[in-house]
């Protein structure tokens, strides 16, 4: 599995929550952010019967355009993040 870099606006007072219950679990705050957002995506699937009907399972032609279109951004991501420290 990838990661993907991104940028997200947190209220601050849920970003500083989000912090000290990652700290007082000894986890890492990408960890636990992680871990909530799937935990709500699972709620959410499990409550919602037409969550099947609204992503089914792509094709086998789709999944390998997909991982090699995330390999493409990954690389660029790369090359950006590079480019930024050198300056």
């Amino acid at each position: 599995m990838g990661i993907v870099k991104t940028t997200l606006e947190i209220p601050d007072d849920l970003f500083r929550e989000m912090k000290a219950a990652a700290a007082l679990r000894g986890i890492r705050l990408r960890d636990f952010v992680t871990d909530a957002i799937s935990g709500h995506l699972a709620r959410m699937k499990k409550a919602d019967s037409r969550w099947s009907q609204l992503l089914p399972p792509p094709p086998k032609v789709a999944r390998t355009e997909m991982r090699r279109i995330h390999e493409l951004i990954q690389a660029e991501s790369e090359r950006i993040d590079v480019e930024d420290w050198s300056r």
